[in-house]
Parts: C-alpha cells; structure tokens; sequence
C-alpha cells in the first residue's frame, strides 16, 4: 500500500521509473472499466510521481510539465477532493460492505465490495494534508489494518496494525490493530515454509512483549502468548512453549489451560523416549516435570473439569494417572480418576 510514498528512486534511474509508473497508473485510471475510486487513487498517486518529475532536468522534465497543468486542471467527475470527503464515501463503503456480509451475500460481491472500501480508504490517505486530523487518519489506518487482513493482505495488515499501535498507542485503534498484527503473522506462519518461520515468530513474539508492557490488564497479551506456547507445542518445540506459557500470569483464566497442554507435551514426550536405556534420566525428569505441570495446571482448572475445554482436562487426569501408576502410587491414580466432581469416572 502507498507504494508511491515509499518510491525513493533518485535520478536518473527514479526519475524515469517514477514517469514510467506514472503513465501507467493514468492508463489504468482511464480505462472504461476503472472502478471510479480507484482511478481517482491512481489519479492522485500519479499526480504525485509527476510532481517529482517535473522538479529535475532531463528528457521527462517538459513532459512532465505539461502533464502535471492538465492534471490540475482535471474535471473530477464528482471524485472526491480533500480527506474529510474521502473519508466519508470510504465510511459509506465500509458499512455497505458490512451490511453485505452480515446479510450473508454472495462471497463475490462481498470481495468486490471490500475491494471497493480499500480503494476509498487508500484514496483518503492519499488525499491526507498537514492539518489532516490524526486521529481521522488514524480511524482510516485501523479500518485499512482490518480490512488488508480480511483481504488476504496479510503483510500489509501486520505493518500498518503495528505502525499504529506502536506510534499512537493511545489511539482507539491501536491495541486491535496489534491483535490484529499478531494473527495476520500468525497467518503467514501457518502459511510459510516450516525452515522460514523465524520471523513471524519474531514479529509475534515481539508484539506479545509490546502487548504485555502497554496493556498489561488486557487479555490480549496472555491470548498472545497462548498462541505461540500453542504453536510451538504443534512444532515439537516443548521449551520454547513452556517459556511461553510461564508470561501468563498465575490469576490468568489462561494460565490453567497452558499448564495442561504443556504437561501433556512433557508426557507424550517421556512416552515416546520410554525403554532408551541411554535416555533413563531424561525420561524421568520429563515425567516429573510432567506431573508439575499438570498438577498445577488441574489445581486451577474450575470445577467441572473445564479449563478451555472439558477434554483437554480429562486427558490431563488420565496422563497423570498415568504418572502416578508409573511411580507404583495405584491409589493416588484410582482416587484422581474416580473423585468427585471432576474425576473421569465420578460420574
């Protein structure tokens, strides 16, 4: 997005990619099947390249000269022309696109109705000035942030979420625009090619510390860290996700839920090292830090037996039954198993 900002080519190279790119933005714009806004967002970005082009000498200068007169002189065609106009048909093109989905609507209208509210909202930007209101042009970058992601954007959605969550954090968007910087990484990881996920994990590992520090009462830091304790877990990577785990806090709903994925990581792992005479001390420190984590982890889970989910606590007692048949104590099993409300076969 905003390519055209971000275009800082100097001459003589810049001056004819930026003249070059702005003769094909004015033909798309004037195509008969241009979608009105983006043509006026191609209009405008064009606009901007000939100014560059029109500041140096050389072959495009006259050109673009005469270029830049007849674009300023253009009949907008009841496009808009300043950001406040913008940022009302991108408004009135959001919530068509919301009313369409919730109405359940074709899936391709839907695609062309969101296409349609990013091309308004980039057009506002585009349109932005110095007096500008920020937090109006804050409400546009959220809006572009969610709907990048809805998009299948989901780089652009990561940068402009963290840009605005980290540069106006006391905007209103800013902490769901870094949720939503988190699962669009999270997104591409899932995505991606296992040997090069390091820098989603990086980039999530990053906002969840960011989260945690700016927002500590909010949950969206802790559901942070549960995802990657989760997606390290689905890895094999049992350390990295018990370190994970250990930044939710005790009095977290989360905190018993990650107690008890991890303990049943640190089990299935003893299990499957079970009779390698060469491993016989790992073996048994992964079941005793087994038993700590699940133990600590069904201590807090509420009665019930539901921490997350009912099947995830039953397969806890049923692993640490295990563990405790494993050390020769049948009875802790048996009463584990069969007390009263939560055990498996209290019922």
């Amino acid at each position: 997005p905003l390519q055209g900002e971000f275009l800082g080519c100097g001459p003589p190279e810049g001056i004819a990619i930026r003249w070059l790119t702005a003769t094909a933005l004015l033909a798309r714009a004037a195509a008969p099947d241009a979608p009105a806004a983006q043509a006026g967002k191609d209009q405008s970005d064009a606009e901007k390249h000939v100014e560059v082009v029109a500041k140096y000498p050389g072959e495009y200068r006259q050109p673009a000269k005469e270029k830049l007169a007849q674009l300023q002189n253009r009949e907008t065609d009841g496009e808009p022309t300043n950001f406040g106009d913008a940022l009302a048909l991108g408004q009135a093109a959001l919530s068509e696109l919301e009313t369409a989905t919730a109405a359940g609507t074709n899936p391709a209208e839907v695609e062309q109705l969101r296409d349609e509210a990013i091309a308004r909202f980039e057009q506002t930007m585009a349109l932005r000035e110095a007096g500008s209101d920020i937090n109006e042009v804050n409400q546009v970058r959220y809006y572009l942030c969610y709907l990048y992601f809805l998009d299948g954007r989901y780089y652009d959605a990561a940068v402009l979420g963290e840009f605005l969550a980290r540069r106006y954090p006391e905007s209103g968007g800013a902490r769901p625009c870094a949720k939503i910087a988190m699962y669009s990484y999270l997104q591409s990881y899932n995505a991606a090619d296992p040997a090069y996920r390091g820098f989603d994990t990086a980039q999530m590992v990053s906002i969840a510390e960011y989260l945690a520090e700016k927002w500590p009462d909010q949950p969206e830091a802790n559901d942070a860290w549960m995802k990657l304790g989760t997606i390290s877990l689905r890895s094999g990577n049992m350390e990295d996700a018990i370190a994970f785990f250990d930044r939710i806090p005790d009095e977290s709903p989360l905190r018993a839920e990650a107690d008890l994925q991890a303990g049943q990581a640190a089990w299935s792992k003893y299990l499957r090292s079970a009779g390698d005479a060469d491993a016989a001390l790992e073996a048994d420190a992964l079941a005793n830090r087994a038993a700590e984590l699940l133990d600590r982890g069904l201590a807090k889970a509420p009665p019930g037996g539901q921490a997350g989910n009912a099947s995830l606590v039953a397969a806890s007692q049923l692993a640490r039954a295990q563990i405790f048949a494993r050390n020769g104590e049948f009875d802790a099993a048996i009463g584990l198993l069969a007390e009263e409300p939560s055990g498996l076969f209290a019922q």
